[in-house]
């Protein structure tokens, strides 16, 4: 019954997720760092959030498995790599799109410049 009642909550979140990624989507948000403006895209595949530029991909997406987190990871678009998570954000949503997506962007600009930098 357990199992039933977490994987309806990750289902519930994952749902959300996609659907906040869809609104943050639609702000065309971007990210200035030392390598250029990060903008935000979703891949499509994996529901995943990036913020990505020629040279660094950052994934961040909100809710990843279930979680009421954002953990913070680092993939190369040059040679592939990617899955180091660097920082984990502890978020629980208020499943109002305007509220999460406003937590969401003021963290990663707060954020992802200083990541990317130590990635150059």
């Amino acid at each position: 019954m357990i199992k039933l009642k977490q994987l309806l909550k990750e289902n519930k979140m994952q749902k959300y997720s996609d659907e906040l990624g869809a609104y943050i989507m639609q702000l065309k948000p971007t990210v200035r760092s030392k390598l250029g403006p990060l903008k935000f895209s979703i891949e499509r595949m994996t529901g995943t959030w990036a913020w990505s530029s020629r040279f660094i991909e950052i994934y961040a997406t909100l809710g990843w498995e279930g979680k009421n987190e954002v953990p913070i990871e680092i993939g190369y678009n040059e040679s592939g790599d990617e899955g180091t998570v660097v920082k984990k954000l502890k978020y629980k949503p208020t499943f109002d799109m305007k509220k999460d997506s406003k937590w969401y962007l003021s963290n990663m600009k707060r954020y992802i410049p200083g990541i990317a930098k130590d990635y150059e």
